[in-house]
């Protein structure tokens, strides 16, 4: 598990491993939120999918602390802010889910078989 405090629109970059290959990534680059899922043996290019949790023009309460957590239980991992579930990644079925649904899945790149 990864944890931390943070403010919204205020950049972080910071990420969380799980017992397989696989890693997960929140980053807020001042202008967005967003939680990845990656493939450690994809050097090259080790996104596997990507999913927009905020906005930060959007984001009322930015200027108070948050609390983000990443937290993993088998091949599944998920991105909390302040107690709230936003997304979360299953390796296994190859596929993402965030309360912003952005992007749709039909729009995201399709997970490569070395997920699996």
């Amino acid at each position: 598990m990864s944890r931390g405090e943070f403010y919204v629109g205020k950049i972080l970059l910071t990420s969380a491993v799980g017992d397989q290959p696989y890693y997960s990534v929140f980053e807020d680059d001042g202008e967005t939120g967003y939680f990845y899922a990656c493939d450690e043996r994809n050097s090259e290019d080790p996104i596997l999918d990507a999913l927009h949790i905020y906005n930060v023009c959007g984001v009322k309460d930015k200027d108070k602390p948050s609390l983000f957590e990443i937290m993993w239980k088998d091949t599944r991992t998920g991105l909390f802010i302040n107690g709230h579930c936003h997304a979360i990644f299953d390796f296994a079925k190859m596929e993402g889910r965030c309360r912003t649904n952005f992007p749709p899945s039909k729009c995201r790149k399709v997970w490569k078989p070395s997920a699996r």
